[in-house]
């Protein structure tokens, strides 16, 4: 099974890019959620896993119940396969949420330490 291919290398790298453009904009909300408060980034990005979830489960109820297919309810969050297949794709997307959590959470910390800096600059220059 496993000697036989499938996919030729062109549409393997189209495949992975495509995955991987889906996985960054699912997260794009976590990450700009983060930026707006940097407190408890890894909890930001666990609700926003979540949300997307919740999102996905409805998504789908809706199309299982329109669609004469073979559509599941749970088809917008894992594509099938063997159950170690399932548990991982859900856990790549729960990192991928955190980690975009987490660094909008840092960049938003940085950003605001250089205000504060900036603030206690202007402060001194005016007492001066």
């Amino acid at each position: 099974m496993l000697d036989r291919q499938i996919l030729g290398l062109s549409d393997t790298f189209a495949l992975t890019a495509v995955l991987a453009g889906y996985l960054l904009a699912a997260a794009i909300p976590a990450f700009i959620w983060s930026r707006r408060s940097y407190y408890h980034p890894i909890w930001r990005g666990i609700e926003a896993f979540l949300s997307y979830i919740l999102v996905a489960l409805v998504l789908g109820a809706i199309m299982a119940a329109a669609s004469d297919d073979a559509w599941s309810v749970t088809s917008g969050i894992f594509a099938g396969g063997s159950a170690w297949a399932i548990m991982g794709s859900v856990v790549l997307m729960l990192v991928v949420f955190i980690a975009a959590s987490w660094l909008g959470g840092r960049s938003a910390a940085g950003r605001r330490r250089k205000v504060k800096s900036r603030k206690k600059r202007k402060k001194s220059e005016a007492a001066a």
